[in-house]
């Protein structure tokens, strides 16, 4: 396994993941098939577009390539577009950037304890408040609405019960690097189609667990009637040979959760990263 990665090959992956999340048929979110909740795919493009080199810049501090891509994406579409995806991805960027040994998730594990080294807190608080993602609220512990008073990893933690993307940071990305991972690699493999098993991998993260973005705007409540909708349509989408075959059952769903603007952004985040997971491993592993 290669050591670390060039600046070209983590930029390709990206590109892929993030191309792949406006492609993927994804119901609730945005992507190429249908627009909604006031954005369009063309949002996600232009995001993708000046957000990635700036999580890219080796002579910027994690925090500072976090803020800026975050203040680059509302400069150019307005809103908020990629926080769960940029916060997800730049560890698994550092990881790779640097030299390192072992899996691809030990790697992230040190970049996630070397945040701890950094005065990166206030630039992370301060992304987050410029990016406002919705049902963001204030909290009575490291609210980030007030200046930075922790680590990343401390506020992470404090956060996880509330936010799926926190627990990531909070658990070395336990999530992550498990069964929606490998139902990513199975329909791959069975389908030959990354944009197809995107799919697959993000209606695993939408049965595994209630998604929090759904959980912090319409309550427990909502969030689980969407996940044991999901569940049905995991099972019948699994069992077509073409998946391009579920596509009128993807939309209806799509549309359902659109009338009702119910986005699971959460699932969509945890699902891009474990594809980009997957792009820099396939990389790592190249001779």
């Amino acid at each position: 396994m290669k050591d670390r990665l060039s600046a070209a090959a983590v930029e390709q992956s990206l590109h892929t993941a993030f191309v792949m999340d406006i492609r993927a048929l994804k119901p609730g979110n945005v992507h190429a098939y249908a627009a909604g909740h006031d954005m369009t795919a063309a949002d996600f493009e232009r995001s993708a577009e000046v957000s990635v080199p700036c999580l890219l810049r080796s002579d910027r501090s994690p925090g500072e390539r976090l803020h800026d891509a975050v203040a680059a994406t509302r400069a150019a579409v307005g809103c908020n577009t990629n926080l769960g995806m940029l916060l997800l991805a730049l560890p698994l960027v550092l990881a790779v950037q640097r030299p390192g040994q072992g899996s691809l998730q030990a790697r992230v594990r040190d970049v996630l304890r070397s945040l701890d080294e950094f005065a990166d807190a206030g630039h992370f608080f301060a992304a987050i408040r410029l990016a406002a993602p919705g049902g963001l609220g204030e909290t009575e512990q490291h609210d980030v609405n007030k200046a930075a008073d922790v680590s990343v990893i401390t506020a992470m933690c404090a956060a996880q019960h509330r936010d799926r993307v926190a627990r990531q940071y909070a658990s070395d990305y336990a999530d992550i690097f498990a069964e929606p991972l490998n139902v990513l690699r199975d329909c791959k493999e069975r389908w030959h189609s990354v944009e197809w098993s995107l799919v697959a991998c993000y209606l695993s993260f939408l049965t595994q667990f209630s998604d929090s973005h759904i959980t912090r705007k319409y309550g427990e409540s909502v969030a689980r009637d969407v996940r044991q909708q999901g569940d049905k349509i995991l099972t019948s989408f699994l069992s077509y040979r073409n998946p391009e075959e579920a596509a009128s059952e993807l939309l209806e769903f799509d549309a359902q959760l659109k009338a009702e603007a119910i986005n699971p952004g959460t699932s969509a985040d945890l699902s891009v990263t474990c594809l980009l997971v997957s792009e820099l491993e396939e990389r790592l592993t190249e001779q």
